[in-house]
């Protein structure tokens, strides 16, 4: 049913061998699990700042640069209940930033807001430094 595919069952699975071997082994035995697994990749999210999440990520540059908060509207609701899809918008003022579609609400604006990103040039364009906004 495609749960291979699903990162929250995936998180849940991973969250659910660490708490095993912590209860069966502690806590020194799910850090030298640990450790070698996420060493590199901690290192590297922090320096570039990817262990944030998209929404999170844009939320923190349209303050900084715009003075502006990003504004999520859920924009089309489609499917049956068991498989609902959404459409979320973000928007930045008065502008249509990005698009998404997902799941769960959370899920499409996670991608409307990575959408946002990929288009930050476009976005820099109309900061309200410049009057654009």
């Amino acid at each position: 049913m495609g749960g291979r595919q699903r990162p929250a069952l995936l998180c849940d699975g991973f969250e659910a061998i660490i708490g095993a071997l912590y209860l069966d082994s502690g806590l020194e035995a799910v850090d030298r699990f640990m450790a070698p697994r996420f060493e590199r990749s901690v290192q590297t999210a922090l320096e570039d700042g990817t262990f944030l999440d998209p929404r999170s990520r844009l939320q923190m540059w349209a303050q900084s640069e715009l003075s502006m908060t990003p504004r999520y509207e859920t924009v089309d609701t489609s499917g049956p209940d068991h498989a609902r899809e959404f459409v979320v918008q973000v928007n930045l003022g008065e502008r249509l930033a990005g698009r998404g579609r997902g799941r769960s609400k959370q899920e499409a604006a996670q991608e409307a807001a990575a959408d946002a990103l990929t288009r930050l040039d476009s976005l820099r364009e109309a900061s309200p430094r410049e009057g654009a906004v």
